[in-house]
């Protein structure tokens, strides 16, 4: 990696790397959740696409969980066999055991079928029988509805060959409290918070592997997955929604949307985010990118990092999807004010060797200590001969 002006808000923290067979590394998920309690988030990283170095089970996938103080190795699984892609979706989860722990969901596609693995933060153990909860792609957490202290769950599940359903799941039990049916094959969730007010967090949808010019997403409103908002893409675009925590010091969490392939006063794909309010649905600000950086394939909040009320937040460019992405030129990250909007800092990615930049970017908000975590994951070969190499890097940012 390489830092930017002002890079002194850069703290690195740790930096592992790890080697695999196959170039076919385009797609990696990164997540972070404090496991235990020391103010160092854990590290999640999924690469579905994984193969060990001379082996032969293609596409295996691997999920490891790293100590996010020291970058120790916690925990490591393997798919079970070819084709298996265990990680194609992979997150940390608020406790749904009862232990004050965070819980962890991953899901593989084994033998041409979904299947989830829900595993305890706290020693990695299953919590349930993998085999007999199919066809989930995906479960994020969405807080405590029920006032049990466990959090409930949304999940996108593919009951039929024409669409998904979008589902809210009871997180003691995995009992179906709400759905929605939808004529989407490709969903993706992303967890927004709650934007109206009524104490329930709503759910974001977005298509992470879209034909390009059918790409929507949609903000679900939590009490019964009515559509709140339709982001409907411009010709050639993706439009993609992330958190943006409590931007305007209103109370209300805010939300990103982007437009990756927009083209601003002829600049080719440089890219449109907008931050948009919770409360009201008026645009709080605009930014665009530079000619192709795609700017907006990834936001997130970055908690209030001065203690003025506004939540500070982060834009990535040449990301071309949340959590799990790929692109071939060195990515930029970059950290902007919450009140004014104005850009504090950036990091940006370099190429190396036969280098694909920078895949994924994972984000702990700042809370008390006004300090965020940003980890970050690169893949390139060093020649054409060599395995692939992924390298983590996790900072912390802040004064």
């Amino acid at each position: 990696m390489a830092q930017g002006a002002g890079h002194e808000r850069f703290h690195p923290q740790f930096r592992v790397s790890t080697a695999h067979d196959l170039d076919s590394n385009d797609y990696v998920v990164l997540d972070y959740a404090d496991l235990n309690n020391d103010g160092y988030p854990e590290m999640l990283y999924s690469d579905p696409y994984y193969q060990e170095v001379g082996g032969r089970d293609f596409d295996a996938g691997r999920v490891i969980i790293y100590d996010g103080k020291t970058g120790a190795q916690l925990f490591e699984m393997h798919g079970p066999g070819t084709g298996a892609l265990l990680g194609v979706t992979a997150h940390f989860l608020d406790d749904i055991t009862g232990d004050g722990i965070p819980d962890i969901s991953l899901t593989d596609q084994y033998q041409f079928a979904y299947h989830l693995h829900l595993l305890s933060g706290a020693d990695f153990s299953p919590l349930i029988d993998a085999s007999q909860h199919d066809r989930f792609y995906e479960v994020i957490s969405i807080g405590d509805r029920t006032g049990d202290g466990l959090s409930e769950l949304a999940a996108v599940r593919y009951s039929n060959p024409f669409g998904a359903t979008v589902e809210i799941l009871d997180g003691s039990d995995l009992s179906m409290i709400e759905r929605k049916s939808t004529r989407d094959v490709s969903i993706n969730l992303i967890r927004l918070g709650d934007l109206d007010g009524d104490g329930l967090e709503e759910v974001g949808t977005f298509r992470r592997l879209a034909v390009i010019d059918e790409d929507r997403s949609q903000v679900l409103r939590g009490a019964n997955l009515r559509t709140m908002q339709r982001f409907a893409p411009e010709v050639r675009d993706f439009s993609l929604l992330a958190n943006a925590g409590d931007v305007d010091a209103d109370g209300v969490n805010d939300v990103f949307a982007s437009h990756t392939y927009w083209d601003h006063l002829g600049i080719e794909n440089s890219g449109l985010v907008k931050v948009i309010s919770g409360a009201t649905g008026d645009i709080l600000a605009l930014h665009y990118g530079q000619v192709n950086d795609h700017l907006g394939g990834f936001m997130n909040t970055l908690g209030d990092l001065n203690g003025d009320g506004h939540s500070e937040y982060l834009l990535g460019s040449e990301i071309l999807a949340q959590g799990g992405s790929y692109g071939s030129h060195p990515q930029e990250v970059r950290i902007f004010s919450g009140a004014t909007h104005a850009p504090l800092d950036y990091l940006f990615g370099r190429d190396v060797h036969f280098g694909y930049g920078d895949k994924a970017i994972a984000i702990y908000p700042a809370t008390s200590t006004q300090t965020a975590f940003i980890g970050l994951a690169n893949s390139f070969r060093r020649n054409f001969a060599s395995p692939m190499v992924t390298v983590l890097h996790a900072f912390r940012f802040g004064s």
